[in-house]
């Protein structure tokens, strides 16, 4: 799949994605995703920028989205969101992950 600004992307909970860490400047493995309760759930978030790069065989997302923890994974917060705990952050999605982007067509 193709991914682009204002699409919402789906992680599912048994994902690979690798986080940007601003703290170490490095990309940290996760699996699973969003398992703050049992069963995990997930992750749902907004594309802001996509890129995709075929020497790594996958897309860089800045992504937006609510309850992302992580030490250090936040590129920035985002105060004036209508509901707390908003920020932006990147992801790097392997190609062939469980990972989708949804578009409403116009």
């Amino acid at each position: 799949q193709t991914a682009a600004p204002d699409d919402v992307i789906i992680m599912q909970h048994d994902a690979v994605v690798h986080a940007y860490n601003t703290i170490d400047e490095r990309f940290e493995k996760l699996t699973p995703i969003g398992c703050s309760s049992n069963p995990c759930a997930g992750h749902i978030g907004i594309v802001l920028e996509a890129e995709y790069y075929n020497d790594s065989g996958g897309w860089l997302i800045l992504m937006r989205s609510a309850n992302w923890y992580g030490r250090g994974w936040a590129m920035r917060s985002v105060p004036d969101a209508s509901c707390s705990n908003v920020v932006d952050a990147y992801v790097f999605i392997p190609n062939g992950d469980k990972v989708s982007f949804w578009r409403r067509l116009r």
